[in-house]
């Protein structure tokens, strides 16, 4: 999967779809790396060229950095070393291990990124069930 193939303004992570907003409005991208020279390291981590456009994952204003899912404010995930909004799915859980790698348990529902299905999350195979995975 690739962001060309998400629908709408959104960006391929990890072969999800997850929303993402417009980080510069003029047109002239045709490849990720051309956006994320200006940036900072952490933020080079979740912006891409979408349709011509530089774009970034939708974050969680003030939250600051992140290391695992657990970091996060209210209904938010860490990913990429920053807090991303996230829905709930239509599973229960205790703890975060009983949800995708990419989601989070939060008050016994599993929560997923903004953006993603959780037919996009089964796509993820071969990824092990542990908070490491949230730093790449």
């Amino acid at each position: 999967l690739q962001s060309s193939q998400c629908n709408g303004m959104a960006l391929c992570f990890r072969r999800q779809c997850i929303s993402a907003e417009v980080l510069y409005p003029t047109k002239g991208c045709s490849r990720d790396m051309e956006c994320r020279r200006r940036l900072p390291a952490h933020e080079r981590l979740i912006v891409g060229c979408k349709d011509g456009m530089c774009a970034k994952l939708m974050t969680v204003p003030n939250a600051g950095k992140c290391a695992t899912r657990n970091q996060c404010p209210g209904q938010s995930i860490c990913f990429r070393r920053h807090c991303i909004p996230a829905v709930p799915r239509n599973y229960s859980c205790q703890r975060n291990a009983q949800c995708h790698p990419t989601e989070r348990c939060i008050g016994g529902l599993c929560f997923g990124l903004l953006g993603t299905t959780s037919d996009s999350t089964k796509m993820l195979i071969g990824y092990p069930d542990d908070d490491i995975m949230d730093l790449l």
